[in-house]
């Protein structure tokens, strides 16, 4: 009689798949890892962005390298300094400050370190939430003025028509377009840089911004643009006291956009008005001046933003809290300094909420 062949087991057949699909997934892994490496070290993740990097007496190449990594210049220290030992750059360093681009070959890096460094003076400057485009020009000639830089009145206003490269950026003809743009925030800016470089680095940051924050979705949503949310939130961020009330404000306008009333915001009324002229409320005849701006006059939001507002502020343009008031003032808690908003859901509500705070 014939032998029959043992069938092999179900569970064995398991395991040594589950082991080959492991083994392949480290494989897999691997390759990914090393590709990422080889990218990092032939200048495959570079960016428009630049880094400072300091190298004082006594650096080792370790920590360059940490240096390196730490200013998002590279990626990955261990490799480069196996590469600096090769070259013999350990051996032949300068002392000084060197502006890398962040995702430069490491070759660059390692040629540069051994030559003369090419520091570029910078300057720290910090825009707050709410600033309009010509409080941040006003800033630049100031802090510019202070360090010799050669910024000029003339420079921003080329800056001002330059083509940045955004399709939800207005057209150059376009009063008023980069408004809502220049992202509020700290930054280190070359002296030497042009006006137009000044201006793009703080577009760039808010188109980051941006889209870190999925603000182009969320304002789909609500059935707005990118350009509507911005909007709207510069209003949100000048008329609202603090974060914590931006959804709530947001409700209000929305309300209002919803049942066709007028915004009657003062704070866009205000835009056009020189600042000298400006007030907490509105004058009579202010109120009763036809700009594209009076939201007392004209339904709908305005034509542009009317400062530069925060991502929070643009993102609580695009959702609003659940709510039925239609109107909210704002005052300061005398006793905490506290911007105080109150919210009320009629006329008749909101009179008394002005007899009791504002008078």
């Amino acid at each position: 009689m014939g032998t029959r062949g043992k069938k092999k087991s179900p569970v064995k057949l398991i395991v040594v798949l589950s082991v080959l699909a492991v083994i392949l997934a480290l494989i897999l892994a691997a390759v990914i890892y090393l590709n990422n490496i080889l990218d990092d070290i032939n200048g495959g993740h570079l960016t428009d962005e630049t880094a400072v990097v300091e190298v004082v007496s006594g650096d080792t190449t370790a920590v360059i390298a940490d240096k390196l990594e730490a200013a998002g210049v590279i990626q990955y220290p261990a490799v480069f300094r196996f590469m600096a030992g090769m070259e013999g750059v350990d051996t032949n360093l300068h002392i000084g400050k060197y502006e890398f681009a962040k995702g430069e070959k490491y070759e660059a890096i390692l040629y540069a370190l051994k030559q003369a460094p090419n520091y570029r003076a910078s300057v720290r400057i910090t825009f707050t939430e709410g600033m309009e485009v010509s409080d941040v020009i006003a800033k630049f000639l100031a802090v510019g003025a202070e360090n010799e830089a050669r910024w000029t009145s003339v420079g921003f206003e080329a800056a001002l028509r330059h083509d940045y490269g955004y399709s939800y950026i207005p057209a150059a003809d376009v009063a008023n377009r980069l408004e809502g743009f220049l992202y509020p925030d700290t930054y280190d800016f070359f002296l030497d840089a042009t006006e137009t470089e000044l201006f793009a680095k703080m577009i760039a940051n808010f188109n980051q911004k941006a889209t870190v924050a999925g603000l182009e979705a969320k304002a789909a949503a609500r059935n707005m643009t990118l350009y509507e949310a911005l909007t709207l939130g510069s209003i949100i961020q000048k008329e609202a006291g603090k974060v914590a009330d931006f959804n709530m404000v947001s409700s209000v306008f929305h309300n209002r956009l919803r049942d066709d009333w007028l915004l009657q915001s003062d704070a866009a009324v205000s835009y056009p008005i020189p600042k000298e002229e400006r007030l907490p409320s509105c004058t009579y005849e202010q109120l009763n001046t036809d700009t594209p701006y009076n939201v007392y006059m004209h339904k709908g939001l305005t034509p542009t933003p009317i400062c530069n507002p925060s991502i929070d502020a643009a993102v609580a343009a695009c959702e609003p809290a659940e709510s039925d008031y239609f109107y909210f003032i704002g005052y300061v808690d005398a006793t905490t300094g506290e911007q105080i908003t109150v919210f009320a859901k009629t006329m008749k509500e909101h009179q008394a909420n002005i007899d009791k705070y504002l008078k």
